[in-house]
């Protein structure tokens, strides 16, 4: 359990905003716990209807910032931070397992610790992230970053409660797998078409920066027109739109060739970044899908020569890894006529986990 915590993000996104004060987790008193499953499950879906909701306010405030007051929406982030902690307290106060007593309550006892802590600190930093104009972009992606820290923690408290019990994990429907499939496979697009450039060791000619920066551009518009547009995440939104300035000011004002070395830095500071976004493939909802797949495809396979083709059949499975990698990409544009020996390695390594 512990390595899952730990692996699926109860704190690693806002790691260097800001290092706020935590508080302590009570010891166990046996009062104030929860009365039944039922009663704890319906709290946990109601601040995750809450989460959402900050969501959907988070994308309102991006679009139009007059419609939404934002110090209104860091007050009712720290709000629905507090009562996600008051949940956790309770959950603390039970000295055996709170669906069952005949349940071992060590592992889940050490999840509660775990997302205390995490709740703990996401809401010091909101509460101390200014709102005012000049700091709107930053507040929003504290506290966008802080509603997702919490989705995800309160989800894998949820697991870590039902492990070994008769209860079944409900909030899973909160993570969005379609969305974060359909966003890898854009940034899989985008790097695609940005990474056929070779990255030659020294600054290119000018029109071949022009040409670069060109295609960056149509990119970025592409990427903005999108319908997944608005799902994928504000900091990334507001990384694009930095980005899509930078190389729109530089397209438009550039004539002389002195000119080419600020363009070639605007540029790498575009593929750095694209590069970056395969960390996609660590979002909770596709490492589990990913995996899964991963493990079907190579039991499939084993009956299977290693110089055979794949076939149609995983073929369009193997599909749903779109975005993943280059390589990944590669061997699904290759279709049914890859073979099982191109596509075991890459299999064992998300199999792996490396």
């Amino acid at each position: 359990m512990e390595d899952d915590i730990s692996k699926h993000g109860l704190g690693l996104e806002l790691t260097g905003f800001s290092e706020a004060t935590m508080s302590e987790l009570p010891e166990p008193t046996g009062e104030g716990g929860f009365d039944s499953p039922e009663e704890l499950f319906g709290i946990l879906d109601e601040l995750l209807q809450k989460a959402a909701d900050v969501e959907n306010d988070v994308n309102r405030c991006l679009a139009s910032p007059e419609d939404v007051a934002a110090d209104d929406l860091k007050d009712r982030t720290v709000s629905l931070l507090d009562e996600s902690l008051t949940l956790v307290e309770r959950l603390a106060n039970h000295t055996t397992h709170p669906l069952g007593e005949e349940l071992d309550f060590v592992d889940a006892r050490f999840a509660v610790s775990m997302v205390f802590d995490e709740l703990d600190r996401q809401r010091g930093v909101v509460a101390q992230t200014s709102v005012d104009e000049l700091e709107l972009q930053r507040a929003l992606t504290i506290i966008a970053q802080a509603k997702g820290v919490m989705t995800k923690a309160l989800i894998n408290l949820e697991r870590a409660l039902c492990e070994g019990s008769a209860y079944q994990p409900r909030l899973g429907d909160y993570l969005s797998l379609e969305d974060s499939l359909e966003t890898r496979r854009v940034y899989g697009k985008m790097r695609r078409a940005l990474l056929e450039f070779e990255r030659p060791q020294e600054t290119p000619p000018h029109d071949e920066v022009v040409a670069r920066l060109r295609r960056a551009g149509t990119s970025f518009i592409q990427l903005r027109g999108h319908s997944s547009y608005p799902a994928l995440r504000v900091e990334d939104r507001f990384q694009f739109d930095r980005l899509w300035d930078r190389v729109y000011g530089w397209l438009q004002s550039e004539s002389q060739d002195e000119e080419t070395y600020s363009g070639w830095l605007i540029w790498e500071d575009v593929i750095n970044f694209v590069e970056l976004l395969s960390s996609i493939n660590f979002r909770q909802e596709l490492r589990e899908h990913d995996v899964l797949l991963a493990n079907d495809a190579l039991a499939r396979m084993e009956s299977l020569d290693s110089d055979a083709l794949v076939g149609e059949a995983l073929a369009d499975d193997l599909a749903a890894l779109t975005g993943y990698n280059t390589v990944i990409d590669e061997l699904i544009a290759q279709g049914a006529k890859a073979t099982v020996k191109d596509w075991r390695r890459p299999l064992l390594h998300i199999q792996r986990g490396s």
